[in-house]
């Protein structure tokens, strides 16, 4: 974030809570935000959709190719205190939650059950977390445990920029995507 964007967040951030610019900023005020976007409905907290709506690798490929955001695969393991530490902490994140949700076609991958895929993916850890595009393109890796803020940092700025690619693809190709786009998602979906 360059020095203006910051300054205009102050900005607005002021003029929300009414405080005057001699006023320090409180401690909440001062850590970085992450929301979803503006488009995204909100999500009650209790009641929220499973984060991981697809069922398996290839259904959400089907989707990805569909919706043409990228596949959010966190890949885990029977046992894997740290999958679990992730899945309860960083992805409960009701920002990020709701981010993933309306940015990403996210599913969860359990290398127990699908060894070959994990094999083929370059799981070497748990939990790996990968953003693969709808053309197969791999957008980002995280190898283990993070926090709600670094993921955050690591994982917006791909999905916001693979967000306005896909704007930009939907308004200037022709409105049957049908052939194209199936062959290629056998890449990443087997």
């Amino acid at each position: 974030m360059n020095l203006a964007s910051k300054l205009t967040l102050a900005a607005t951030m002021l003029a929300a809570t009414g405080a005057s610019a001699q006023t320090p900023p409180s401690p909440a005020a001062q850590a970085p935000r992450y929301a979803a976007p503006r488009d995204a409905a909100p999500l009650p907290t209790p009641n929220r959709k499973p984060l991981f709506r697809h069922r398996n690798v290839p259904k959400a490929w089907e989707a990805v190719q569909g919706s043409r955001r990228p596949m959010f695969l966190y890949v885990t393991s029977e046992n894997c205190v740290y999958c679990k530490k992730m899945i309860a902490e960083t992805f409960a994140h009701p920002q990020i939650h709701a981010g993933l949700a309306a940015y990403a076609e996210p599913v969860l991958l359990n290398a127990t059950e699908d060894p070959k895929l994990a094999k083929k993916l370059g799981v070497r850890a748990f939990p790996t977390t990968l953003v693969i595009s709808p053309d197969s393109k791999l957008l980002c890796r995280i190898d283990g445990f993070v926090e709600p803020v670094e993921f955050a940092e690591r994982v917006w700025p791909v999905l916001q920029q693979a967000d306005a690619d896909r704007r930009i693809a939907l308004r200037t190709a022709p409105a049957d995507r049908s052939g194209s786009a199936a062959g290629r998602g056998d890449q990443v979906a087997r």
